[in-house]
C-alpha cells in the first residue's frame, strides 16, 4: 500500500514538464557542471548571472551532474534524480523503522510511516521539484539509522557512518544538514541509558570525525576551501545578520506554517488517542514505547525550529524533519492497528495494486505535458530553432529581472540574457519595441517575449 501511495502521490507530476524556480536553477547548474560549464567548487549558472554560484555548497550539483552525463539533457534527468532521492529516503525510513521496531515485533508495518509521510503535501511537492532537501532528507534519515545502530552495536563504526552522512548532508544545504549532531543529547535526556559524560564523548566524537572529514577534502581538494568559505560569507553569515533575502515577517512565522503542515498527523494521533480513551479495552503504549516517540520527536524539531533563527524562511526548509515526525506519529499509530482482520487487509493489497495501475495510467497520459509554464516553455522551444546554444543574448531589464525566464533559458536552451552587453546578433524584450524593429531584420512576438535578429 505504501508504494502506491507513493505512486500516487509523485509519479504522474514527476513526467511533466514544469517546475518550482529553484529546482530549474539547480539544475540548470548540475547540466552545466556535466556539460564542463564551471567546475566542482566552482559552478556557474549562467554566463551572465551567478557565474560563480556560491549560494549553496556544491555537493548536490556534483551529484546530480552524474545523471546529467549519463543520460544526456532530457527533461526527465532531473526527475528521475529525485525520484532516486525519494526510493532513498524511503529506503532509510524503512530501515529505521525495522531497527526501532525488531525488539517489539513491529517491524512488518514499516509501510505506516512511508504513508503517512509521503502524504504530507509538502513532502510530495519537494521531490516532484528537484529540490535540495530531497538529498538532504535521505542523507539525514541514514545518519539517524546509522546513529541508532550504534546504541546497539559496533558503536564506531555506526558513529563514523552516521556522521558521514551527516557531513554529506551538510555539503548539499550547510547548517540545516547538522540536526543529527542532537542525537546523543536528545538520547541521554529521554533514555537516561548512558552518562552525561559517555554523551558528550559520542557527540565530540561525532565532531572530530566530521571536522577530520573536512580536513581531508580540503588536503585533496584545495579549491574545496575556497567554496565554502564563500559560501559561508555569502549566504550563512548574510542570512544571520538578516541581509540575505528576507521571506518572514518575524521569526516565529515558520511556526504556524509548521503545524498547518503536520495537522494531518496531528489530527490523526488526537482520533486515536480519543478512540484509546474511550475503548477501555485496547492497549495503549508501554512506557518504553512512549520514549521511544518524544525521542522521534525532538529529532524533528531539531530539524525545523532551529531554521527560525533568521527571516529567511520557508516551509519546504523543514521537510526533512517531517519524515521523522510522521516516523513518531506512525509509532504511536501502529498499536491500535496490529489487530486489523485478514479480510482488511487483502482488501487494501487489491486496491494497493488498483492505485498503482491508475497511477501508472497517469502518469503515461501526462508524460511530456506541461504541470506549469506551458507556454514559455513553448515559446522557449520555438526560441532555439534561431539562437544556437551557448549564446549571450541582449534582453531589456524587465527580462534580465525574470528569474523564471533566465531559468528555463538555462535549463533548456543554454542562452544567457543581460541587459547590459552592448553588442548581441540577437535580443529579446518584453514587449515589440518600435526602435527595435526598425534596426532589425526579423522580429517574433512569442507570447512570453519578442524575438529580435540583427540585419
Amino acid at each position: 500500500m505504501s508504494i502506491a501511495v507513493v505512486f500516487i502521490f509523485c509519479i504522474p507530476a514527476l513526467v511533466q514538464h514544469g517546475m518550482f524556480l529553484d529546482g530549474i536553477t539547480y539544475a540548470a547548474i548540475s547540466k552545466n557542471l556535466a556539460n564542463g560549464i564551471g567546475t566542482l567548487w566552482q559552478p556557474q549558472y549562467t554566463a551572465t548571472f551567478n557565474q560563480e554560484f556560491y549560494g549553496h555548497p556544491p555537493v548536490f550539483f556534483i551529484i546530480q551532474s552524474l545523471f546529467f552525463k549519463l543520460l544526456g539533457n532530457h527533461f526527465m534527468v532531473e526527475r528521475l534524480f529525485s525520484f532516486g532521492m525519494l526510493l532513498l529516503s524511503g529506503y532509510a525510513l524503512v530501515l529505521l523503522w525495522r531497527t526501532v521496531t525488531k525488539p517489539i515485533n513491529l517491524h512488518q508495518y514499516a509501510w505506516l510511516p512511508l504513508i503517512l509521510w509521503i502524504t504530507i503535501p509538502q513532502v510530495a511537492w519537494t521531490y516532484t521539484n528537484n529540490m535540495l532537501e530531497t538529498m538532504v532528507s535521505a542523507c539525514s534519515l541514514f545518519s539517524i539509522y546509522f546513529l541508532y545502530r550504534s546504541t546497539h552495536s559496533k558503536a564506531l563504526l555506526n558513529i563514523g557512518l552516521g556522521t558521514l552522512c551527516m557531513w554529506i548532508a551538510y555539503g548539499v544545504k550547510g547548517p540545516v544538514g547538522l540536526f543529527p549532531l542532537s542525537f546523543f543529547i536528545f538520547h541521554y535526556l529521554v533514555f537516561k541509558r548512558y552518562s552525561l559524560r559517555v554523551t558528550l564523548g559520542k557527540t565530540g566524537l561525532i565532531l572530530v570525525v566530521f571536522s577530520l572529514l573536512f580536513a581531508l577534502l580540503f588536503v585533496i581538494q584545495p579549491q574545496s576551501l575556497q567554496a565554502f568559505s564563500k559560501y559561508h560569507n555569502i549566504q550563512v553569515i548574510s542570512a544571520l545578520q538578516g541581509t540575505n533575502e528576507i521571506t518572514a515577517s518575524w521569526y516565529g512565522a515558520l511556526l504556524p506554517q509548521l503545524l498547518g503542515a503536520l495537522a494531518p498527523l496531528l489530527i490523526l494521533c488526537f482520533v486515536v488517542f480519543i478512540w484509546q480513551r474511550r475503548n477501555y479495552k485496547a492497549k495503549g503504549l508501554s512506557h518504553s514505547g512512549s520514549q521511544v516517540i518524544v525521542f522521534f520527536v525532538l529529532l524533528g524539531l531539531a530539524g525545523s525550529l532551529p531554521l527560525m533563527i533568521t527571516l529567511k524562511q520557508r516551509l519546504f526548509y523543514a521537510v526533512p524533519s517531517f519524515s521523522l515526525f510522521a516516523f513518531a506519529a506512525a509509532l504511536y499509530v501502529v498499536v491500535y492497528i496490529t489487530n486489523i482482520p485478514v479480510l482488511i487487509s487483502k482488501i487494501a493489497g487489491y486496491l494497493a495494486l488498483c492505485i498503482i495501475s491508475v497511477s501508472l495510467l497517469c502518469a503515461i497520459q501526462s508524460y511530456n505535458s506541461y504541470a506549469k509554464d506551458e507556454q514559455l516553455l513553448n515559446d522557449i522551444q520555438a526560441l532555439m530553432k534561431y539562437v544556437p546554444p551557448h549564446t549571450i543574448v541582449k534582453c531589456d531589464t524587465e527580462l534580465a529581472h525574470n528569474w523564471k525566464v533566465i531559468a528555463y533559458l538555462q535549463r533548456y536552451a543554454s542562452i544567457s540574457i543581460s541587459d547590459t552587453v552592448i553588442e548581441s546578433r540577437y535580443e529579446l524584450s518584453s514587449n515589440a519595441s518600435k526602435h527595435l524593429q526598425a534596426i532589425h531584420t526579423k522580429h517574433i512576438a512569442f507570447d512570453s517575449f519578442v524575438f529580435f535578429q540583427k540585419k
